[in-house]
């Protein structure tokens, strides 16, 4: 194919050799970009402009589009940033949505043993019993407490990964308080709670608003989620450098196929959703979380009662390792 005759303007967009290939690779009637070798954006048009004996005659159109492809790629950048700034406020929206539910969760506990045990003080026996319900109001009032200056932190700007304050806790000690403030659930079930507790003073260096509301979110779950007149028991035991807490409940149970499932936020498994106990499927993915902080691990098996067993692994602390880090770590309420 040979060029008959091409303008000023034309050659000094592109050369003759590159005209004759436009020529050649262009459909007739297609409209087609590409780049000349100065990095201009190029429009062809290729027409066939009539037979004249054997021979074919073609016109060749070429024109330069560089800025309104400028212009089009930027109305699609802005296009593309204006759904990410769209699909963030999605995002927060959703966040604000989450922290909402999580917030009530967390709050649910605290405030369900601050009402029973209020309810429970007017009937007390003896002063003894007295001085145990306020003692268990004062300490869930002071979570409560806890959990509002923690909100106020976060909105302040905290870092979410910054150092967790820790000091020593005699896990079995923290695991009795837990049992007591659940115990109030567990009663207006007709559920059974009971505890055997073997880490015989063992130490976790833990916040003790995460411990606790790692401990609580399983007992509670297990009490709710069990039928009337059912049981579940909590214990403790070592394992090496391993302090293991299992509870196991006679409820439903959570199938093998959803049991990493219930550690997404919301989801919750089908046993649970047909027992038709209020929830947010967000207790679990919650304690796992907090687990995670504390340097341990979450998991779900069989129950030899029936249901779930849910098991939390935290790292031991020595007695000289908790002192010590207990002398240098930031003071927390309890």
């Amino acid at each position: 194919m040979t060029t008959l005759d091409a303008n000023d303007i034309a050659l000094d967009m592109v050369d003759e050799a590159t005209i004759e290939r436009l020529l050649v690779t262009s459909e007739v009637g297609e409209v087609r970009e590409f780049a000349n070798d100065r990095g201009r954006t190029l429009q062809v048009f290729v027409e066939r402009v009539k037979l004249a004996g054997m021979r074919r005659l073609y016109a060749l159109q070429l024109v330069d589009v560089t800025e309104l492809v400028e212009a089009r790629r930027t109305i699609e950048r802005a296009m593309q940033r204006e759904r990410e700034v769209a699909d963030g406020l999605r995002a927060l929206a959703q966040e604000k949505d989450d922290l909402v539910a999580a917030v009530s969760h967390e709050l649910r506990t605290p405030i369900t043993s601050v009402l029973g045990f209020a309810e429970e003080l007017s009937e007390a026996r003896d002063d003894a019993e007295r001085e145990q319900y306020i003692s268990i109001i004062a300490r869930n009032a002071t979570r409560l407490s806890r959990m509002v200056d923690n909100l106020l932190e976060h909105g302040r700007g905290s870092a979410p990964g910054e150092a967790v304050p820790a000091r020593p806790i005699v896990i079995d000690d923290a695991l009795r308080d837990a049992a007591v403030d659940v115990s109030g659930i567990a009663r207006a079930g007709s559920v059974t709670l009971s505890t055997t507790l073997g880490t015989r003073g063992a130490l976790v260096m833990a916040d003790p608003a995460m411990l606790t509301s790692v401990l609580t979110n399983v007992l509670s779950n297990a009490a709710k989620y069990t039928p009337r007149d059912g049981s579940v028991e909590v214990s403790s035991a070592l394992d090496g450098e391993e302090i293991v807490v299992t509870v196991d409940d006679s409820g439903p149970g959570i199938p093998e196929a959803e049991r990493d499932r219930v550690f997404d936020p919301f989801y919750r498994a089908a046993a649970t959703r047909e027992s038709h106990v209020a929830g947010t499927g967000l207790g679990l993915s919650i304690t796992r979380r907090l687990v995670e902080r504390l340097g341990g691990s979450i998991t779900i098996g069989d129950s030899r009662l029936g249901g779930a067993q849910v098991t939390v692994r935290l790292p031991r602390a020595s007695v000289a390792l908790a002192t010590d880090r207990a002398d240098r770590a930031p003071a927390s309420i309890d």
